[in-house]
């Protein structure tokens, strides 16, 4: 592969950080992600994190990477600036989610309530994505995470 060109992939293979116990950092692949539902994923989130923490890896599981999920929240972080897994173009940190004080906008005007508030945090290399596409593609994430009944997911 040329160093001056952009692979673009047809299926989306999650790298996932994972701590181990201050052993290290590894990113296993989470393959074809993009027909998985929210449970499934969950499930293979935490299958894939297991196998790393018990140094049970196979090597198929660090290969073939196209974007990378961290969860610093964790460790009660509010906003990190994640590091791209290169060759990777882009990841997405997933900082601490607390109860805060929320301005809340509707019918009825505006009202303060508690509200579950967290930062997502977008690295990207500019040379593959336009940052008005990163803005977009965070815009999307939000309103999917604000409007989805999430325990309804994992019940179904």
């Amino acid at each position: 592969v040329a160093r001056d060109s952009l692979t673009v992939y047809r299926t989306i293979n999650l790298s996932l950080a994972v701590d181990l116990d201050r052993g290290g950092l590894l990113a296993p692949v989470i393959k074809n992600v993009a027909g998985l539902r929210v449970p499934d994923m969950a499930r293979a989130i935490a299958k894939i994190a297991e196998r790393a923490r018990s140094n049970a890896l196979r090597p198929d599981d660090m290969t073939e990477g196209t974007y990378s999920l961290t969860n610093n929240g964790s460790f009660g972080t509010f906003i990190t600036a994640p590091v791209i897994n290169q060759p990777q173009v882009a990841i997405l940190s997933i900082d601490g989610v607390r109860r805060r004080p929320w301005v809340v906008t509707d019918d009825e005007g505006e009202r303060i309530e508690i509200r579950p508030v967290g930062v997502l945090a977008h690295s990207f290399d500019h040379r593959a994505v336009d940052g008005a596409y990163s803005g977009a593609y965070l815009r999307l994430v939000k309103q999917i995470l604000e409007s989805r009944e999430w325990m309804g997911e994992f019940l179904s």
